[in-house]
């Protein structure tokens, strides 16, 4: 859910202006395998932390 969620705001706010700095497209690949690994992190501390978690409106605070 976290993956799915965060995908297309990182992949447009994220990598787009990356790859059109970087010059002609070249970059673009680069990029979203970077944001890939970003995310991959992102998820799996997000859910080491779901686990001392007890009630879902703890996220919010």
């Amino acid at each position: 859910m976290v993956i799915s969620a965060a995908a297309p705001l990182a992949g447009v706010a994220g990598a787009m202006p990356l790859a059109f700095l970087l010059g002609n497209g070249t970059g673009i690949p680069l990029t979203f395998i970077l944001l890939t690994l970003v995310m991959l992190a992102f998820a799996a501390g997000y859910v080491a932390m779901s686990r001392h978690v007890t009630n879902a409106g703890a996220f919010y605070a």
